[in-house]
């Protein structure tokens, strides 16, 4: 039976988790909404780890995204795949980075996807690994990526992947109910969705 979530579900991921914000955020009328993600609490290292101290696999086809606007990661085909509406809202963090939130208050869906600009990169989200009650490393695309939660939750979850050794793209999803899998199985997938356009 095809998933909730369209075409593009099926890939597993074990774990659920939050990091940078809770992305159950607050509730409107009883559907839980993502808060605005603060990219400043991705990583709390400001700088990118030293080779020596590269804890993060290698990115063996890095990608550059400068200048592309993360309403655009996702193509409004692929967003209906994941019954989301085809336009994102764009948003800006704390820090001035620019991010996209795609809603759908009907089905409970949420997913804030941005560039992280605080400086920080993959072996950072590894440093931290202790800080997190789930901690899943794994792969999308090719591209190493680290899926992540504060606290137990299969309706939460955040997404790091490596587009290159300094830089990562967070996807912070969300589900009112897991009744056939995780937001993280739902983060990967989009992760991997959101690297076919670069």
């Amino acid at each position: 039976m095809q998933s909730k979530w369209g075409k593009y579900a099926g890939a597993s991921l074990a774990v659920a988790f939050t990091m940078l914000v809770s992305a159950c955020g607050t509730e409107d009328e009883g559907n839980p909404q993502p808060e605005q993600t603060d990219s400043s609490d991705a990583a709390t290292s400001q700088t990118n780890a030293p080779i020596e101290d590269q804890l993060a696999p290698t990115v063996a086809n890095p990608k550059n995204v400068d200048g592309i606007n993360p309403c655009n990661f996702l193509t409004p085909e692929q967003a209906e795949g994941f019954n989301l509406p085809t336009t994102g809202e764009p948003l800006t963090g704390a820090l001035g980075g620019d991010q996209c939130q795609w809603t759908d208050s009907a089905t409970g869906l949420n997913v804030i996807i941005y560039l992280e600009n605080s400086g920080s990169n993959l072996s950072d989200v590894y440093a931290q690994e202790g800080d997190f009650e789930f901690f899943e490393p794994g792969e999308a695309g090719g591209h190493p990526v680290v899926s992540a939660n504060r606290a137990a939750s299969d309706l939460s979850c955040e997404t790091y992947t490596a587009i290159n050794d300094d830089e990562i793209v967070v996807v912070s999803s969300h589900l009112r109910e897991a009744n056939d899998g995780t937001s993280c199985e739902w983060g990967l997938q989009i992760a991997e969705a959101v690297l076919e356009n670069f």
